[in-house]
């Protein structure tokens, strides 16, 4: 069974906390961005909220790992300087960014969930140019089973957008599409609130 499964994997130790990044001035717009070069920076209810979240957070973090996004660089360092973490062990990885939007970037986020609905179709669908949700939790395991091999017995914190980390959420639970989806209605993650990610390598394949 995959309890038992669970049971018997090989496990680097390491602890997984997922971070989204603080409130940013796109939410209090509305709009989405695909661009990473995008000058969105926090409000000052997003550092104020952050700074009280990571206070209470109460863990050692040896890295971080975070989105190379202005606001999710700003909560990264923000952290970082929290948690008295040295800004050499943050790392900004590409795999760790906000979704592909394709001709939405720039748009509102009510025209994008009108153009396409949240359901099962958005996996293997995506707007031209843009990313399915396979594609996204792809290059976010990705980035997870990279951990795994590399680092041994840390912890460490993963500081990203809403919809990327709720697919790894869901991917690192082995959640099917439509778990997924229910999951998103009651757990998906709110700004600059850390939850830890319980993992077990499973033999995963890519998708």
């Amino acid at each position: 069974s995959l309890d038992e499964l669970k049971r018997r994997a090989k496990k680097s130790g390491n602890r997984y906390f997922l971070m989204r990044h603080a409130r940013s001035t796109s939410n209090d717009e509305g709009i989405i961005t695909s661009d990473r070069n995008a000058d969105i920076g926090l409000t000052p209810e997003g550092i104020s909220s952050a700074r009280a979240s990571l206070g209470s957070f109460g863990t050692r973090i040896d890295a971080i790992y975070a989105s190379p996004f202005k606001r999710t660089r700003l909560t990264a360092e923000l952290a970082a300087e929290v948690l008295g973490v040295p800004k050499e062990r943050i790392v900004n990885d590409d795999r760790l960014g906000e979704c592909n939007f394709g001709p939405y970037s720039g748009k509102t986020l009510v025209e994008y969930h009108a153009a396409f609905p949240e359901k099962t179709e958005r996996f293997s669908k995506g707007p031209e140019g843009g990313e399915t949700y396979v594609e996204i939790r792809r290059r976010m395991m990705s980035v997870l089973s990279e951990l795994e091999a590399k680092e041994q017995g840390k912890n460490i914190l993963i500081v990203s957008h809403g919809t990327p980390l709720w697919l790894l959420s869901a991917a690192a639970r082995g959640l099917s599409r439509e778990e997924a989806l229910a999951m998103r209605e009651t757990d998906y993650p709110e700004q600059s609130v850390i939850t830890e990610l319980p993992f077990v390598p499973l033999p995963y394949n890519a998708d």
